[in-house]
């Protein structure tokens, strides 16, 4: 299905690509994420989100596994290699080259 996302949708998904610390932790858009989480796993309060169709939250969804995943992986690595800044750019590359794939639903 073609789709148009609303614009919202458009903005965070832009801002997970330029701006992933805002999405991690208890981060800038904190309520939005866990609102989207309560309505993937169908539990909570989705109030923020609501008024996306399945198609928008599917979209956000797919972003920020890709972020969370990025960011274990920079986890990971850091501990084991104990080389932050070393590790802070290979992982900020990595997570460049993954969250700028286009996103299948």
């Amino acid at each position: 299905m073609n789709e148009e996302f609303c614009a919202g949708v458009k903005i965070l998904l832009a801002r997970i690509e330029t701006n992933p610390d805002e999405f991690v932790s208890y981060g800038k858009w904190h309520s939005i994420v866990e609102a989207l989480n309560n309505r993937v796993a169908n539990v909570g309060n989705d109030g923020f989100v609501r008024g996306l169709t399945d198609t928008e939250i599917d979209v956000l969804h797919v972003a920020l596994t890709k972020l969370n995943r990025a960011s274990f992986d920079a986890y990971v690595m850091r501990e084991l290699l104990g080389e932050h800044k070393v590790v802070s750019e290979q992982v900020k590359n990595f997570s460049h080259k993954f969250l700028t794939q286009p996103v299948k639903v």
